[in-house]
């Protein structure tokens, strides 16, 4: 492995760092892309899209309450999620695939028995801050992570 690769693996690691606690999160819980290097670490296509999708997951967990009794309210002032993705994620395809994970929560809100989202929102629950950076390491190297949403948009 060359130093040059060595520096940008580093670089990604550290720029890479998830912060949700146990009982709250803030939008500092998430990387902020605007540290990312310009670089992935691989020739793959796809790791911005790859990435994306584990950002996207990573937003998920900071829009989901910690507090059991789980009560409804919208945010109408244009600063949530789709707010947190544009300012932090600009590269296209990193934006996109992030964006592209709230389409299957919509899909799963509308489509589904209601025990899927449940399990969805179980599953992102379950989802620590190390599943994440392995996650997301993984995606800038060309992996495919683990899917959040496998088998919770089959035979709807």
């Amino acid at each position: 492995m060359s130093a040059n690769r060595d520096v940008l693996i580093e670089r990604w690691r550290a720029a890479l760092v998830f912060g949700f606690r146990n009982d709250s999160a803030e939008e500092g819980a998430i990387p902020d892309g605007r540290c990312f290097p310009r670089e992935f670490l691989t020739e793959n296509a796809t790791a911005p899209s790859l990435l994306g999708g584990v950002l996207g997951v990573a937003l998920l967990k900071l829009a989901r309450p910690f507090a059991d009794d789980c009560r409804f309210g919208v945010d109408r002032s244009g600063y949530g999620l789709i707010s947190a993705m544009t300012r932090h994620y600009g590269h296209d395809d990193t934006k996109d695939a992030a964006l592209a994970t709230l389409d299957v929560v919509i899909q799963l809100a509308l489509c589904s028995p209601p025990t899927r989202l449940k399990t969805l929102r179980n599953r992102i629950d379950a989802v620590t801050n190390a599943a994440l950076h392995e996650w997301a390491m993984m995606a800038v190297q060309g992996i495919e992570p683990p899917d959040t949403f496998a088998g919770l948009l089959d035979d709807r």
